[in-house]
């Protein structure tokens, strides 16, 4: 009977090195891609097609869950710690697949991925 039995949605969160991230941007092409650095950090770029909403912003709780939490969702910051913070936020605003690039955008650099202007 247990099998049966239907178990509640749990977010799945993944932390993965720049090459996993763009394996899961590939795989995932509807995925929410979101970068949560300052503006200041955005201005020096960021990866093509992310949608900014800064970590330290007022309201930022509430900002995650005006987005599709149905979708998959990309997560990066300058260096993983701010998006290692955030994983509990989007868990909670009802993303249950969730990719976290542990090096953040300075080792999607250094792994030689292109960013935006």
């Amino acid at each position: 009977l247990v099998a049966c039995q239907h178990a509640p949605t749990s977010s799945q969160s993944q932390a993965v090195d720049a090459v996993g991230f763009q394996q899961a941007m590939t795989e995932n092409p509807d995925a929410i891609l979101l970068d949560i650095r300052t503006s200041e950090e955005v201005a020096q770029g960021k990866i093509l097609g992310a949608t900014v909403i800064d970590y330290y912003s007022q309201g930022f709780a509430e900002k995650i869950k005006a987005l599709d939490t149905t979708k998959p969702i990309l997560i990066y910051c300058a260096v993983g710690g701010r998006s290692q913070s955030a994983l509990p936020i989007l868990s909670e605003a009802g993303f249950t697949q969730i990719y976290h690039l542990s090096s953040g955008i300075q080792g999607w650099i250094q792994e030689g991925y292109t960013i935006e202007k």
